[in-house]
């Protein structure tokens, strides 16, 4: 049964390793949430943020093959997007703009995930 938290939430996914981004899809719409996406680079990635009507959240890889995805972060950050980083840098290897952005080290189990999701990503009123 699909959790509340994330129960019809649009959430943009950004990673390039295919199995783990078909992975993180449908667990995610498992619990519920509508993916936008999956996108494995940045280009990708800004046509779906500006063809999106409404993003809730977005879970982004930092490492896009020879990119990095901070352009999408400030797209996101343009819209208040909220979001999560998936990588398996620490705090010391990101630019020092990007380390407020809430992050699961990879590998991370998907009820973890869901967890972060949960709570850094979902809106309580």
């Amino acid at each position: 049964m699909a959790s509340n938290g994330l129960h019809g939430l649009r959430l943009l996914l950004v990673e390039d390793d295919y199995l783990l981004a078909s992975g993180l899809q449908e667990a995610l719409e498992l619990e519920g949430a509508h993916v936008v996406g999956p996108y494995p680079d940045v280009q990708g990635a800004l046509r779906g943020i500006a063809q999106a009507q409404a993003l809730d959240g977005a879970l982004l890889d930092v490492n896009l093959g020879d990119e990095t995805s901070f352009a999408v972060v400030e797209a996101l950050r343009q819209r208040g997007v909220r979001m999560l980083f998936l990588t398996g840098y620490d705090d010391a290897a990101l630019p020092a703009a990007y380390r407020d952005i809430p992050r699961c080290r990879k590998p991370v189990g998907l009820g973890e995930l869901i967890q972060e999701l949960n709570s850094h990503l979902v809106r309580t009123t």
